[in-house]
């Protein structure tokens, strides 16, 4: 990412696509597998706000590969929170995680 104003951006186009697919999959699934739905737009929504607040505060500001290193490890840990979030989605929608 070239900038923190970009990264946030993609943070939140993610999730907000990932809530639109849990509420697109409510709407054709009855029964128990609404709480849990309702239950991962919770989680999405808390993981939007941690990886947002993640990004406001940086380490070593004053070193650049401290800051570049941080910012790698934050990007690694968000694409491993949504194949995570993704593989839940899919189970409870009845596919097969890639």
């Amino acid at each position: 990412m070239a900038n923190k104003r970009l990264l946030k951006k993609e943070i939140n186009y993610v999730i907000d696509e990932l809530i639109t697919d849990c509420i697109v999959c409510d709407a054709f699934v009855s029964g128990k597998k609404c709480s849990e739905i309702d239950k991962l737009v919770g989680d999405l929504f808390a993981v939007k706000a941690d990886f947002l607040a993640r990004v406001n505060r940086t380490d070593g500001k004053d070193n650049r590969k401290l800051v570049k290193k941080y910012y790698k490890s934050v990007i690694a840990d968000f694409d491993k929170k949504i194949g995570e979030v993704i593989a839940e989605l899919e189970k409870l929608n009845g596919k097969q995680a890639l």
